[in-house]
């Protein structure tokens, strides 16, 4: 009898557990690493930027962003967020950071972590477009990252 009361109570723990699973948040889809930079003509460094990617369901997070602007020289960064399938890329969300300039030998600035959405658009965002801008000489550097 006792072995039997055993088994039922460790039957109805396991199963307990297997139904938290179920109910559990979302886990991330996966993360990746971003590195992008723009020069002058010449091939001067202007500025760099560094971050992750955090893949959740229908949006991503871009965390751990690191800007460097060299002295005398502005540059801002713009994310756009896409739907990318066989049949056509359907734009989502957009974020620029905003322009930093840097001083002296050059500044290390450490923009806010932030989200692209998707909305309800069934699949999400899985597909992110980088450009890092130099306005004043009409310069860019551009990466992207996929899910």
């Amino acid at each position: 009898m006792r072995i039997r009361r055993l088994f039922t109570v460790l039957a109805v723990a396991a199963m307990g557990a297997v139904a938290s699973l179920g109910t559990s948040a979302p886990a991330l889809a996966s993360t990746a690493s971003f590195d992008v930079s723009v020069t002058h003509s010449s091939g001067v460094l202007v500025s760099r930027m560094t971050g992750d990617f955090r893949w959740l369901n229908q949006s991503v997070t871009i965390t751990n962003i690191r800007q460097y602007v060299k002295g005398g020289e502005c540059a801002y960064g713009l994310f756009d967020g896409w739907h990318d399938n066989p049949d056509e890329a359907i734009w989502l969300d957009t974020r620029t950071t905003r322009e930093r300039c840097g001083s002296g030998s050059g500044t290390w600035f450490e923009p806010d972590d932030f989200t692209l959405a998707a909305g309800d658009f069934e699949g999400g965002i899985n597909y992110v477009d980088i450009w890092l801008n130099d306005d004043e000489h009409t310069r860019y550097g551009r990466t992207e990252g996929r899910r």
